[in-house]
């Protein structure tokens, strides 16, 4: 599987989806230079990508900040803390992060300000997004 760094184009439109689903900060991947392939994106530092990285063994160079078009985890605990989140108490979070639904509504599910996952959207509330 081929792996691209995105172009100034592709990387305005994913921010712009970004900012229109999760009202994220447009400056969200500010230093970052994007690496993407089949609907799966990670964040790298540009730092990261000038240093000499011969000879050693890595699993990624970077956050996977997207997988299979969603926001990852980690993506949304490293990258969306300037997103639109739902607040849970204490026992909804607990709810929410074993995959029960909570009476809420909203994209981003946050505990104590904190981004926790991203939620799929029912009728009488939230649920997490299964990742993939």
């Amino acid at each position: 599987m081929k792996h691209r760094v995105f172009n100034t184009a592709d990387r305005r439109k994913l921010v712009s989806k970004l900012t229109m689903e999760y009202s994220v900060d447009e400056s969200l991947f500010n230093g970052y230079e994007l690496i993407g392939s089949c609907g799966n994106v990670w964040a790298v530092s540009r730092i990261c990508l000038e240093q000499d990285l011969t000879g050693l063994k890595l699993d990624s160079v970077g956050l996977q900040v997207i997988r299979g078009g969603r926001p990852t985890i980690h993506g949304i605990q490293m990258f969306f803390k300037s997103a639109a989140m739902v607040e849970l108490t204490r026992d909804e979070a607990i709810r929410f992060i074993a995959g029960g639904k909570v009476t809420k509504k909203g994209r981003i599910a946050a505990y104590r300000g904190h981004p926790v996952d991203a939620a799929e959207e029912y009728a009488d509330g939230i649920k997490r997004k299964k990742q993939t």
